[in-house]
């Protein structure tokens, strides 16, 4: 039987996801696909399993080329550049796709790229065009109100999101320097 569950996780909240989607897995639900913030999982029986995501930009073709590069491993589903694996737990340091810390710092840097890619039209409409509005569009009940609301919004919350994955980050970096 098929089991939809609607969770809410950030980029920043990976390792809470992971402890979220293992004990699924205890429990008898097994990650079968993602959407936003909905998990779809399968019922079997308990098992102990392991998660772990990298985000990544690839193209298509180079997509095989980097799955084979987690051997042992299996692809449970993509959501975006979010690749989501599994595997049965072994122990021993052998249960992580990032063996070291740099690798980890390099998949959350990538993060901030794609973030400020993704972030700077939005950062532009606050800074330049809003001020530059005429004031009689922008106010109660015109619906450039409405918008400059949720876009200042979604502009906190983008601003938000980097400063948690920049903290993650210099953790990392930290981290390789001791």
């Amino acid at each position: 039987m098929r089991i939809t569950i609607k969770k809410i996780f950030f980029a920043w909240q990976m390792e809470k996801e992971q402890a979220w989607l293992e004990e699924k897995a205890r429990e008898g639900l097994i990650l079968e696909s993602i959407g936003i913030f909905k998990y779809h999982f399968i019922e079997s029986k308990p098992q102990d399993l392991v998660y772990q995501f990298d985000f990544q930009f690839i193209s298509k073709k180079n997509e095989d080329e980097y799955l084979a590069l987690f051997e042992g491993w299996n692809m449970v589903d993509k959501l975006g550049s979010w690749y989501y694996f599994c595997k049965v737990r072994e122990g021993e340091g052998k249960d992580v796709i990032f063996s070291d810390n740099d690798s980890k710092r390099q998949m959350f840097r990538r993060l901030l790229l794609f973030l400020a890619l993704v972030g700077f039209p939005l950062l532009y409409q606050v800074l330049f065009i809003f001020p530059s509005l005429d004031l009689s569009e922008t106010t109660f009940p015109k619906f450039y109100f409405f918008f400059r609301i949720v876009i200042y919004l979604t502009a906190c919350l983008y601003t938000f999101a980097v400063l948690k994955i920049i903290i993650i980050y210099k953790k990392l970096y930290r981290s390789i320097k001791e």
